[in-house]
């Protein structure tokens, strides 16, 4: 009886030892399973920063683009501004020596209606001056013959 029984224990010693083999077996695949598991899971965690990495450096890089765009408009604005204020002063200059032109041009025909004037009073006064010699001179005619009469 009691070989039978330390047959049984033995058996049940056997079973034991195969069950605690295949739990064994169970936890290393569990474990691996796990492991697996955990790497597929960094693998993803790790694809997806490098999509968001990605997706903010195209941000950053349209970003950057927008930036370089509005520099540049910037600049063509300053440059335009410049420019527009080099044409005004110009402009400014251009019309400050016309302003003098038509200064000096109405100074001119200031003294050229004065000479005009002065040439129309002359005029009339040689004018005058030549009526007078001529009824003087016809004044004189008629003396001569008026002499020649007496004589």
């Amino acid at each position: 009886r009691s070989a039978r029984q330390t047959q049984e224990l033995r058996s049940e010693l056997t079973a034991a030892e195969g069950k605690l083999k295949e739990a064994r077996t169970d936890l290393v695949q569990a474990q691996t399973a796990s492991t697996k598991g955990a790497d597929a899971a960094a693998a993803v965690a790790a694809e997806q920063m490098a999509r968001q990495t990605q997706a903010m450096r195209t941000e950053l890089a349209d970003t950057k683009a927008g930036l370089d765009k509005v520099r540049s408009e910037l600049q063509q604005e300053r440059t335009s501004v410049g420019k527009g204020v080099e044409a005004a002063k110009t402009a400014q200059q251009q019309s400050e020596e016309l302003r003098s032109e038509l200064i000096d041009a109405e100074g001119k025909l200031k003294k050229a209606r004065s000479e005009a004037k002065s040439a129309s009073a002359t005029a009339q006064s040689a004018d005058a001056s030549s009526q007078r010699a001529q009824e003087l001179e016809e004044e004189l005619i008629d003396a001569q013959s008026g002499l020649e009469k007496a004589r």
